[in-house]
């Protein structure tokens, strides 16, 4: 493999599925060592085969391999960290539990500061780099979260999130061009009000009562609901709109500014 081209090798290493290959691979080659502080993406997810091992093996927790990972990248754009969905069925296992905590202040404190600081190759902080976010089946609190004024893209699936955190994302990702909020609860009178936005992914199934979207530059709007709410959309440039109900839902539309794709 090391006869390989560097940039196809690094190409290799960024298309692969888990990030813990491409940490695992770094210790079988002097050419992939040298390649993969210059990965820019991080996806990992905490499978039920590894959170066992941490409790019966000396396995390093899954938290401890993403810190060392981001330690360890010149530059970090785009983060996937999530849960396997095989951890919530398994008996004497927490979701709750404080390795698979991955929202809690003190580990965000750890590595948030690091990812949106883009850092030179001597080393300094130049500006804010992380492009994309994308977190699953978390509870998620964004206390103390510093603005990330790059990030474009954000994907929060099966987590925990309050009206209050709604309105701290808004301040805080103020170029949000990509929302994707899909199996979301915790949520009851919802504003989002993304100027940049461009693509939102709504996924409704808890008690949203009240939803409203003023958004001057949406494009598509996907919603997919399976109880009742009050839908307010602002959307001006709006030109493709995909709506998925429950049949049990009633759909009443007021007014249509223009005629919809």
């Amino acid at each position: 493999m090391d006869k390989l081209p560097e940039p196809l090798l690094l190409e290799i290493l960024t298309r692969l599925s888990n990030s813990a290959d491409a940490t695992r691979f770094q210790l079988s080659s002097k050419t992939l060592n040298s390649l993969y502080p210059h990965l820019k993406s991080i996806n990992l997810q905490c499978t039920l085969t590894w959170f066992l091992k941490t409790r019966s093996l000396n396995t390093p927790s899954f938290k401890t391999v993403f810190l060392n990972m981001v330690s360890s990248l010149n530059v970090v754009e785009s983060i996937r960290i999530g849960i396997d969905n095989a951890l919530r069925y398994v008996e004497n296992v927490n979701v709750g539990d404080d390795d698979l905590c991955f929202c809690d202040v003190g580990f965000l404190q750890k590595w948030l500061g690091r990812v949106t600081v883009l850092r030179s190759n001597a080393g300094s902080p130049s500006g804010h780099n992380l492009v994309e976010l994308e977190l699953k089946s978390v509870w998620l609190s964004v206390e103390n979260v510093n603005p990330m004024p790059m990030l474009t893209s954000l994907t929060l699936e099966s987590v925990r999130l309050y009206d209050e955190d709604i309105n701290e994302l808004n301040k805080c990702f103020p170029n949000l061009q990509v929302l994707k909020l899909v199996s979301v609860v915790g949520l009851d009178y919802t504003r989002i009000h993304f100027l940049n936005l461009k693509i939102c992914h709504l996924s409704v199934s808890d008690a949203v009562t009240y939803l409203s979207l003023m958004t001057p530059n949406l494009i598509t709007l996907r919603l997919e609901c399976k109880i009742s709410v009050a839908l307010l959309v602002d959307a001006p440039m709006l030109s493709h709109f995909h709506l998925d109900l429950d049949c049990s839902t009633t759909f009443v539309v007021t007014k249509f500014e223009d005629t919809l794709d």
